[in-house]
């Protein structure tokens, strides 16, 4: 169940969400939880509680979900796919972003992201910071 306009949607009406854990926050993780669960879309289906958790939840409960990528790969990932970033010096996941699609050549995304904009934003995909690389997508929905 569950449509991925429904999940744009759900993820656009927490735009300006400030980051963090405390209630009334959500950092990248709870952000792309939200947009899902908000969507309606069950649990069993969506990304899990933090980062890491995530990568090892599609690891185990629905490894062909799991795709490797980079950021020049973009053309692959579809809108709703949830994009998960490894930390190069622990190998474990450290952020999550949903992608929106593409707006003049370029791909967008929807996260929480403690700096650029302290929250949720809506913008062109960063790249990657200096201790992460973008390394698999999932399509929650596919």
């Amino acid at each position: 169940a569950g449509d991925v306009k429904n999940v744009l949607y759900a993820g656009a009406r927490l735009l300006g969400t400030p980051y963090g854990t405390a209630d009334g926050e959500l950092d990248c993780s709870a952000f792309v939880a939200a947009a899902y669960r908000n969507a309606g879309v069950p649990k069993t289906v969506y990304p899990q509680s933090y980062s890491d958790g995530t990568l090892t939840w599609y690891r185990t409960n629905h490894p062909e979900k799991l795709h490797e990528t980079t950021e020049n790969d973009w053309k692959k990932w579809t809108p709703g796919s949830v994009l998960i970033y490894i930390n190069d010096s622990t190998g474990k996941g450290s952020h999550l972003s949903l992608y929106v699609g593409e707006i003049d050549g370029y791909p967008v995304v929807m996260e929480s992201r403690r700096s650029i904009c302290d929250g949720v934003r809506l913008g062109y995909l960063m790249g990657s910071d200096a201790n992460w690389d973008l390394c698999y997508y999932v399509d929650p929905l596919g």
